[in-house]
């Protein structure tokens, strides 16, 4: 909303004394203000993460192995990515597309440094009640995402970034498939291609995190079931509950071999 109305779009909005005060930009001008919600109808949707399985705890052990002290991290929503930001035990910044619940957790356990960013609050009311806390206190969060997915900005800024994120299925030469597969959507791309490029190229890393297998299936395939969301030269390392596959500095052919034998030779590097 904000970027249509500071290029002239007109805009109408409902003012909602539930939301919390999170933007970091100035008072919007030229909004034709409609009216102002209250309680549940004005207050922000809430979203829930079921509880993480055992395979979600064994890749997000050896995910935090891999994230430095004072490192800048991204992650998304999700149960994987719950566990993952639970698994952490050195003090990070946040520097993300959405912040999510498990931020709360990091700065309850005095492991939050400084103040995260965002595009948008993508939880439950205690992440909304937080946010509205630090909005208050001038630390707001939520930033244009002209701001929060600039490359730019994000392999300049200082700290290495670490971009920790999931995926539905990763193909031999480790391209990543976030969107759906069989023709079925699961979910969209979000800044998945954002941050993984900006870890890749920056002093930081891209991390892909995702169990070895879904409903009975390899998660890693021959050919994704899907468009290719994230590209393989901006996948550093792959981990999953059998452990992890450093792609750096690896040809194509050692990419296959080293991903091949992640899952177990369950999809034979040569095809």
């Amino acid at each position: 909303m904000r970027g249509l109305a500071e290029v002239g779009v007109p805009v109408a909005a409902l003012v909602s004394a539930s939301a919390p005060h999170a933007d970091t930009g100035p008072p919007l001008r030229g909004v034709a203000v409609l009216g102002e919600v209250d309680g549940p109808i004005g207050a922000p949707h809430t979203v829930g993460t079921p509880a993480p399985t055992e395979a979600d705890r064994a890749v997000a052990a050896a995910v935090a192995a891999l994230v430095p002290a004072g490192a800048r991290i991204q992650f998304g929503p999700g149960r994987l990515a719950a566990a993952l930001v639970a698994a952490l035990d050195v003090p990070v910044a946040v520097d993300s597309g959405l912040l999510a619940d498990p931020v709360v957790d990091l700065d309850e356990r005095g492991l939050l440094r400084g103040t995260p960013t965002s595009t948008a609050l993508y939880g439950s009311p205690r992440l909304h009640d937080w946010a509205d806390r630090l909005g208050r206190a001038g630390r707001a969060t939520v930033r244009p995402i002209e701001y929060t997915h600039d490359v730019s900005r994000l392999t300049s800024t200082p700290g290495p970034l670490v971009a920790l994120n999931t995926a539905l299925e990763i193909d031999l030469d480790g391209q990543v498939n976030v969107e759906g597969v069989a023709g079925s959507a699961a979910g969209m791309i979000g800044g998945h291609p954002d941050f993984a490029a900006a870890a890749a190229r920056g002093p930081g890393l891209s991390v892909i995190a995702l169990p070895s297998a879904h409903r009975g299936r390899p998660t890693l395939v021959e050919r994704l079931g899907g468009p290719v969301t994230t590209p393989s030269h901006d996948v550093d390392v792959v981990v999953t509950d059998r452990g992890t596959a450093d792609l750096r500095g690896l040809g194509r052919g050692e990419r296959r071999r080293a991903l091949s034998s992640l899952w177990g030779g369950a999809v034979a590097p040569d095809g």
